[in-house]
């Protein structure tokens, strides 16, 4: 595994909502008994330890979600990048063919480039003020747990603990 901040953080979340599932007495045995390994051996503690810790004791051929996602959104830029070349190589193909006997139009260049402008700035300022349109999509397809009476589970919606200190204001 490596120490990518952004890998370390997916397969952190993808383990806090497996753990969602398990009694409390359960995680604290396997938390305790890692920290003593780590006593033994004389080394500190760390998050990129324990997740090495959990896939051991998770077993052969579980793939990290952060494996599975950044692949996915490898995936997703290939697409966007291949879409992006076939469109400036038809742009350039387009300039390339003419021959001055026709106008340009060059309202609608202007009002082209008007418009990405507009969007990279409400993209910016939705950014910046923390506004996520997108919001309900996330919820919508979000995978919700039964209720098991886990103290983790009790107010949280089913999320896990670590989700609820993460995310304060989403156990109201």
């Amino acid at each position: 595994m490596t120490p990518h901040p952004l890998r370390l953080l997916l397969d952190f979340d993808q383990r806090a909502q497996r753990d969602g599932e398990q009694p409390p007495d359960v995680l604290h045995r396997r938390d305790r008994r890692f920290a003593l390994d780590c006593q033994q051996r004389g080394v500190q503690p760390t998050l990129e330890r324990w997740l090495t810790h959990q896939e051991r004791l998770s077993g052969p051929g579980a793939a990290p979600a952060s494996q599975r996602l950044l692949r996915r959104w490898r995936g997703i830029t290939a697409g966007f990048a291949g879409a992006g070349a076939v469109l400036g190589i038809v742009a350039m193909a387009g300039l390339l063919f003419y021959d001055g006997s026709q106008r340009i139009n060059v309202t609608v260049i202007l009002a082209f480039v008007l418009l990405q402008l507009a969007l990279a700035l409400a993209t910016t300022l939705q950014a910046v003020i923390g506004w996520q349109p997108w919001r309900w999509l996330g919820r919508r397809h979000r995978l919700r747990p039964e209720r098991s009476g886990h103290p983790a589970d009790l107010g949280g919606g089913g999320r896990s603990g670590v989700w609820l200190e993460l995310h304060p204001d989403a156990g109201q």
